[in-house]
């Protein structure tokens, strides 16, 4: 633990909060059981000592089960990446960016290790609801119609409502739900402002505006990082959470939170080592 203080950065108690919390059930559990063995053993010798084994043998198929169940949920999260990806080809990557960005920039803000974890996840399906779109609105090259702006403004409800179908997704279903409110409460689909919109879904809104400015869509091409970094200012305070776009903007100036796969190929541009490159199609 007090080697993954120093590696981490981090404090001892969100350590043991984030890796070790989860043992201390297991430990408290097997202690006793740890106790009767022994006393059984001083007292009637080795062979009662087996019948110790089907607890024991009942706790590693639970945490087998726990094991499966979470390698489960995230083959879930990448299939349904690869049907956003496949639904449409504009935005192919678009996810899995968001997701990068949204995990440095959490980081970069001292969240705890295990929120950063289901804030990338969360980021990683956030638009999940576009599954149910219709292609011809969602590739539209030309501005959309009051009509198909409705359509699309469910997309955030439609989201939820397919992740209510996957057990253990937590919190995640919350943020992404609520990922397209505005910090002036004029967004969707709650109309929630300020701080009442949850933090994560305040950092995802931020990397996603991010990344859809700096990725060719249908009906424009890519901004570059230095034009999209000042829409981001220029949003703070009514669209977006002005604290955590501070944050991103101080993020990407920081050479040591950053490399060439999170900031896509306008890395070299960013901090100064190149020409400018505009971003892949997203």
């Amino acid at each position: 633990m007090v080697a993954l203080h120093f590696r981490l950065d981090k404090p001892l108690k969100e350590i043991w909060r984030v890796h070790f919390r989860w043992m201390s059930l297991n430990f408290w559990t097997m202690l006793p059981i740890g106790y009767l063995m022994a006393a059984v053993y001083n007292t009637a010798g080795i062979w009662p000592e087996f019948l110790f084994l089907i607890p024991l043998g009942l706790s590693r198929w639970i945490f087998g089960v726990f094991h499966i169940v979470r390698q489960f949920y995230q083959n879930t999260v990448q299939v349904l990446m690869a049907a956003m990806d496949a639904k449409d080809p504009y935005t192919r990557g678009h996810s899995q960016r968001v997701a990068r960005y949204a995990r440095l920039l959490a980081t970069y803000m001292k969240l705890p290790e295990d929120e950063v974890e289901e804030i990338e996840r969360a980021a990683a399906l956030h638009d999940i609801g576009k599954l149910a779109v219709p292609e011809p609105i969602l590739n539209k090259p030309g501005r959309l119609s009051p009509d198909e702006v409705l359509v699309v403004q469910r997309h955030p409800l439609l989201g939820g409502a397919i992740l209510n179908q996957i057990a253990g997704i937590g919190w995640a279903r919350d943020w992404i739900l609520h990922h397209h409110e505005r910090w002036d409460g004029q967004g969707y689909p709650h109309r929630l402002a300020g701080t009442g919109i949850p933090l994560a879904s305040r950092i995802i809104a931020v990397v996603d505006a991010y990344d859809a400015m700096t990725s060719d869509r249908p009906y424009r091409q890519a901004m570059s990082h230095e034009a999209a970094c000042r829409e981001l200012a220029r949003a703070a305070g009514h669209q977006l959470d002005p604290t955590v776009v501070q944050a991103f903007l101080d993020m990407v100036q920081n050479t040591d939170l950053a490399d060439r796969e999170s900031l896509g190929r306008d890395f070299e541009a960013v901090f100064g080592k190149g020409e400018p490159a505009r971003a892949a199609p997203g």
